[in-house]
């Protein structure tokens, strides 16, 4: 009986004692509070909570095992208040949903070629504006004749003013953020509290319409969740720079929700105006506010309501006659240009079923742009002094100003109504649009023949649409998009000769109508799990418009619509760690839009004519090449290159040399190749990113030879995260 009771004494004393240990698990990025991560120590298991607190009975040393959905497996030894960060796992073909078409799919099943950055690709850039990320992305560029970005190319397709004169507004490349059609008026870029950045290349008139000829920029913020989180962010830099953003999220009552954000930003633009003895003459003072609500009930209602005021008080100093060799200008009258939007946007569902669901799409915007510049570049004194011009001898002082003065209100609305049948999916559509643009203008227009000049475009558009998504097999998907849409457009301008009207100018008005076709074929192969190939023909439209010069006659007054023929080949493959993303692609541009600004005084840098031609036809070919890697949970790199060939047709147009020809090369605002490369490490709350691009050579306009040299730019961000927060 003795030995029994010592070896039962034994047996206690072998087994383990256990300790209750706690613990926080956060997401390293964020380092916001993870719920429902498992935490495992062989059959002992245990979850966090909303707060991402855990309890577990074991002993300190022992080792645990942590998981979540869409995080990497963790392993760490136990120990009483211990803080686990999990790092996000790369599922790209799960993860990374394509927002910016008719339904919202996978980036692998999506046929398109298709440039995405999520929020922490934006964080992690350190970028606050779209303007400091469009270099990564290969084949879009953009002109550079405002304080922001507003005007984009994609594949050598895009304009690159929008001055007086030059036509109504219909864009190449559309610009859509939450909803908002925003296109010609890319100012608006803010990044603060963005979601998602998706730039669709390649024609999305089928979906889109005429706005949509070479692609569109896609922008979604962060939607409202159910969950009170809030967060804001202080910069400072050289130049005066100063950056102030902040955000909330709050649930209001049951199933409506908050999200708020504002941004307030200055940078006195690093130019010294001589001249004036200023330093701030070329400044961005900008600032933004958002609100959405979303509301969702049952499954069977929801809406998105967004608010957007975005106030871009800019000045514009840029111009000088040493091509600010040395940031200097000698303006002394200065310009400005400014952009201020508001508007709002509403998105609803009704669900009947799950397999039948209608969604509307309203919006209403209203901008107001000036962008105004001294257009002789200096003043009297700096052309005495460097070109001998003196105003006593020449009977008058070397002077120009121009101010352009737009006021744009934009109604849409569309209805869709999808019926799912299984996997399959079709779509029904209507679109309509109201554009009515004002435009006042003061200066040398018209090649320096009117000081004053005003007009009125009222523009109306009206589509139908039909798409529909088939899965033929298990590895094979056919989907196709069809579009007809019907613009009406009426112009009518008004202008005088010399600030006091002493002679008025013959007036324009101008009435028409175009009709239009877009379609989008296309068929996936999944040849495996990871990866898939694509192959799809579309074919993308451009309204036509109207030519404001007074002296043209009617028959020179309208040009056409432009169509693209475009075939792409495409192939992605996806893993947990990397990703590959390859498009081939070959255009036909038909009834080409040319549009022409040259000088017309050779003493005169503001007498430029405005004009737009069909070129008859022109040629897009190349590739885009993006792929990401991840080498370890620390370590990570991004790579995309872009190759373009352009070809337009031989045109003629007027100079003060009298006839001259364009053409017969590379379309303008073109590089052939664009290239970059990002480094990514995080350590803890410690990030570092390298990020290189590079840009070929390219021509600034198709009327002259003047091109931009080849160059590359390099950015080193650093950014180290604090998780406590000292106001709650």
């Amino acid at each position: 009986m003795l030995n029994i009771v010592r070896i039962l004494f034994l047996l206690f004393l072998s087994i383990p004692t256990y300790g209750k240990i706690s613990g926080t698990i956060i997401d390293s990025s964020t380092k916001k509070p993870l719920e429902n991560v498992n935490i495992i120590y062989g059959d002992f298991g245990s979850t966090s909570d909303k707060e991402g607190r855990f309890f577990i009975d074991v002993s300190e040393g022992y080792k645990l095992k942590f998981s979540h959905i869409g995080y990497e497996i963790k392993y760490e030894q136990a120990k009483d208040g211990m803080q686990i960060g999990l790092v996000r796992s790369i599922l790209y073909s799960e993860d990374i949903i394509v927002k910016g078409g008719l339904i919202e799919e996978s980036l692998k099943e999506n046929t398109s070629s298709i440039a995405i950055f999520s929020y922490d690709d934006i964080v992690k850039s350190g970028a606050d504006h779209l303007q400091l990320i469009i270099e990564r992305i290969p084949n879009l560029n953009w002109a550079g004749g405002t304080s922001r970005p507003r005007y984009f190319q994609i594949r050598g397709i895009g304009e690159r003013s929008h001055y007086f004169g030059e036509g109504p507004p219909n864009f190449s490349v559309g610009f859509n953020l939450d909803d908002l059609d925003l296109s010609g008026l890319g100012m608006t870029g803010h990044l603060y509290d963005i979601g998602q950045i998706e730039i669709l290349r390649g024609p999305q008139s089928s979906v889109y319409g005429a706005n949509a000829l070479a692609g569109v920029v896609s922008i979604s913020s962060k939607n409202p969740n159910d969950k009170f989180d809030a967060g804001l962010s202080l910069d400072f830099g050289q130049y005066d720079y100063k950056n102030f953003k902040a955000y909330i999220n709050l649930p209001l009552i049951k199933n409506l929700n908050m999200r708020l954000n504002f941004g307030r930003s200055y940078h006195n633009g690093f130019r010294n105006n001589i001249s004036r003895s200023l330093s701030n003459s070329n400044n961005r003072n900008e600032q933004f506010f958002r609100l959405k609500l979303k509301f969702q009930t049952l499954n069977k209602f929801d809406f998105l309501l967004t608010i957007l005021s975005s106030d871009l008080d800019n000045g514009y100093d840029a111009w000088a006659p040493d091509n600010n060799r040395e940031f200097n200008t000698y303006t002394d009258d200065i310009g400005k240009d400014s952009q201020e939007t508001k508007g709002i946007s509403m998105r609803s569902n009704i669900l009947f079923s799950d397999n039948f669901k209608i969604t509307s799409i309203s919006s209403f915007t209203k901008t107001d742009l000036i962008h105004s510049y001294d257009s002789d570049w200096a003043n009297d004194s700096y052309w005495f002094n460097e070109h001998g011009f003196d105003p006593l001898v020449f009977g008058y002082s070397y002077k120009y100003f121009d101010e352009n003065v737009k006021e744009r209100k934009n109604i849409t609305q569309e209805f869709r109504t999808t019926v799912k049948k299984g996997k399959n999916s079709f779509i029904l559509g209507f679109y309509l649009k109201n554009l009515t643009e004002i435009d006042t203008a003061s200066g040398y227009l018209y090649g320096g023949e009117a000081t004053q000049a005003s007009s009125i475009f009222n523009f109306d558009a009206y589509a139908a649409y039909l798409k529909g998504k088939m899965y033929l097999n298990d590895k094979m998907v056919a989907d196709a998009n069809l579009r007809f849409e019907k613009n009406n457009y009426e112009y009518s301008g008004v202008s005088q000769y010399d600030y006091y009207g002493l002679t008025e100018l013959p007036s324009v008005y101008f009435k028409m109508d175009t009709i239009m076709l877009g379609f989008k074929t296309s068929i996936s192969y999944s040849l495996n799990e990871r990866s898939n190939c694509f192959v799809s023909y579309s074919r993308g439209f451009k309204s036509g418009g109207v030519n404001q010069h007074p002296y043209l006659s009617e028959l020179n007054r309208p040009y056409s619509p432009e169509f693209i023929r475009n075939l792409e080949l495409g192939f992605k493959y996806f893993n947990n760690f990397n990703n590959l993303r390859l498009t081939i692609f070959n255009s036909i541009r038909d009834n080409q839009q040319v549009s022409i600004s040259s000088q017309q005084d050779q003493n005169d840098p503001g007498s430029f004519f405005f004009y737009t031609s069909n070129a008859g036809s022109g040629k897009n070919r190349g590739l885009e090449i993006e792929s990401s890697t991840k080498i370890s949970s620390n370590l990570s790199f991004k790579t995309s290159y872009g190759f373009l060939q352009t070809d337009v047709k031989k045109f003629a147009y007027q100079t003060f040399f009298g006839q001259s020809f364009g053409g017969e090369r590379e379309a303008a605002m073109s590089p052939k190749e664009m290239g970059s490369f990002t480094i990514n490490y995080q350590k803890g709350d410690f990030h570092i990113s390298f990020n290189c691009t590079y840009k070929d050579e390219y021509f600034f306009s198709d009327s002259h030879n003047e091109k931009s040299k080849a160059y590359s730019l390099s950015n080193v961000t650093m950014i180290k995260s604090y998780d406590k927060s000292p106001f709650w």
